[in-house]
């Protein structure tokens, strides 16, 4: 894009979580570092965009050939539930985007799917596999993961399906 800042692109959040997870995607000029800065808004625009009313904090991601950097991070200001976060980029020479459209932050829930006692693979890394299968959720694995990211709510559901023993 050519005009001012370059027409820089926002971000596109996909996930915003009250503990602070964020997930999306930058798609803009190709290997260079841009800083994404995260905000909470009460409200958003008609339009669906945002506005920057509280910062949460930034990260720095470069992009690739085709022009696209991954966003994945835990933020340790972590949203408010209910409202919203917005995002900019702006790269060194200083053209920074707009705001991008309004993500609205959810509840991180994890889903138990599995009857055994098996752990967490990893607890704290906000997802819930258990040691040996990665697509099975416990109890006790999504317990593990509420206590190691602490900060919640949290929420564990099950979904055990039909014959699937008791918990």
């Amino acid at each position: 894009d050519t005009g001012p800042n370059d027409y820089q692109n926002y971000p596109g959040l996909l996930l915003a979580r009250n503990n602070g997870l964020m997930s999306g995607l930058l798609t803009t000029r190709a290997n260079i570092a841009y800083d994404v800065d995260f905000y909470e808004t009460e409200t958003c625009d008609d339009s669906g965009y945002g506005e920057g009313k509280t910062w949460l904090g930034s990260i720095n991601v470069t992009t690739d050939p085709a022009g696209s950097a991954v966003i994945n991070t835990t933020l340790a200001n972590a949203p408010t539930l209910g409202r919203y976060v917005t995002t900019t980029a702006t790269a060194a020479d200083g053209s920074t985007s707009e705001f991008s459209l309004c993500t609205l932050v959810t509840q991180q829930t994890f889903i138990v799917n599995a009857t055994g006692d098996a752990g967490d693979q990893t607890p704290g890394d906000g997802v819930c596999d258990v040691i040996g299968a990665s697509t099975n959720c416990t109890l006790r694995a999504a317990i593990q993961e509420v206590n190691a990211l602490g900060g919640g709510p949290f929420a564990i559901a099950f979904n055990l399906g039909a014959g699937g023993g008791p918990v």
